[in-house]
């Protein structure tokens, strides 16, 4: 199975999907016809909603600490935290968080 190459997207593009979310478009058809991935999407979203316009923009280098991951890992471990929310709630993405929690 070949797997389309995904083009850059842009801030425009991103605002685009998420008024398409609002108007009651599904994530899988956003992906499937505009080539962007599935989770990230709602990655995305779930940032649109608690943060606006600023949580679809790209965000800064994430420096950690030990004592950061370790505190990140423990809230997700104890309180069952999803990684998107974790992501909001701390700042780092969630492809750097699910590293820390292997």
């Amino acid at each position: 199975m070949l797997k389309k190459k995904q083009k850059r997207q842009s801030l425009s593009d991103y605002l685009r999907y998420m008024h398409m979310l609002e108007e009651g478009y599904s994530f899988r058809y956003i992906s499937n016809h505009y080539g962007s991935d599935e989770k990230f999407l709602k990655v995305l979203w779930q940032r649109y909603q608690e943060l606006g316009i600023d949580g679809l923009k790209k965000r800064s280098y994430f420096r950690s600490t030990p004592e950061i991951k370790r505190q990140i890992v423990l809230d997700i471990e104890k309180n069952h935290l999803p990684l998107h929310a974790a992501s909001i709630k701390y700042g780092p993405c969630t492809t750097l968080i699910v590293r820390w929690l292997r």
